[in-house]
């Protein structure tokens, strides 16, 4: 059937052979159109870690703000980033939501939840990082978003 269409599509032109060559042109725009089509798709991939990144320094921001409203403590790690849209209790220092399009803790563009972790910088100032374990979803596997700094 294959070869039959070859030929068809690649004979000359007459009056009798018209309706083939048509649907083989007809065929041919299909497939350059389906192309044209999946490319956006492709770009999307590359659009999710963007995304999330953006969605981190967001957050980010958020947690400058909370902690400008808390004498610069951040929240601890048991109370997390949900810290940042609800309440904790007996926190009268509470002025959120600080992330006010979020209803639960924010996640990545993969559904999975932005990892918190609070350090100690070198001046003694306690920080924290906010990161997305990546489109694999494990940790320590060099894909996570922004990328593991070495200290």
């Amino acid at each position: 059937m294959l070869r039959w269409l070859w030929q068809q599509l690649t004979r000359p032109l007459t009056i009798r052979s018209g309706f083939l060559y048509g649907a083989g042109l007809f065929l041919r725009l299909g497939f350059f159109v389906a192309m044209w089509l999946a490319s956006p798709i492709r770009g999307s991939r590359s659009a999710l870690p963007q995304a999330t990144g953006m969605q981190i320094r967001g957050v980010e921001e958020a947690l400058e703000t909370y902690a400008a409203d808390h004498d610069g403590r951040v929240p601890t790690p048991e109370i997390g980033l949900r810290a940042l849209v609800e309440k904790p209790a007996e926190d009268a220092d509470w002025d959120g939501p600080y992330l006010p399009d979020c209803s639960e803790a924010p996640c990545d563009a993969w559904g999975t939840p932005l990892r918190y972790e609070i350090f100690v910088t070198r001046n003694g100032k306690r920080s924290a990082r906010v990161w997305s374990l990546g489109p694999d979803r494990q940790p320590d596997t060099g894909d996570e978003i922004p990328p593991r700094r070495s200290p």
